[in-house]
């Protein structure tokens, strides 16, 4: 999937996962935090993206005829048309996973990507922000 890395960041940034130099406590707590930030939005693009092709793939097998997708692709089918599909399928239905996460609140995207003691700690800071702004 090459549009992994580019769903990744923008995933990050929409969200507001990364973390500013000001914003760190510690000087080196800012770089962790996007390495982390990085690493776990990545890794769960990736295995999202693994697990739908998985699934749809295993459903393709089962419900899509040779004969109508013979039709559709205007050659003979092959074993091999159905991971393409797959592939297809799994690149839509994450590309509408990611835009679809527009919808969920910021406070719900962190509590599920820090823990309970980061984000504890980041809501104190966003309302000390807000206090002096």
């Amino acid at each position: 999937m090459r549009a992994g890395p580019a769903l990744t960041f923008w995933l990050i940034f929409r969200n507001r996962l990364w973390t500013k130099r000001r914003d760190a406590v510690y000087a080196w707590q800012g770089g962790l935090d996007n390495t982390t930030a990085v690493i776990m939005v990545g890794t769960s693009v990736a295995l999202m993206f693994l697990v739908l092709f998985a699934f749809l793939f295993a459903l393709g097998l089962v419900v899509v005829d040779d004969g109508q997708l013979g039709s559709e692709l205007m050659h003979s089918v092959s074993f091999f048309n159905y991971p393409r599909l797959a592939w297809l399928a799994a690149c839509l239905g994450t590309l509408a996973g990611a835009l679809g996460s527009n919808f969920d609140s910021d406070d719900e995207i962190r509590r599920a990507t820090y823990s309970k003691r980061e984000s504890e700690r980041r809501e104190r800071r966003d309302t000390v922000d807000e206090a002096e702004a």
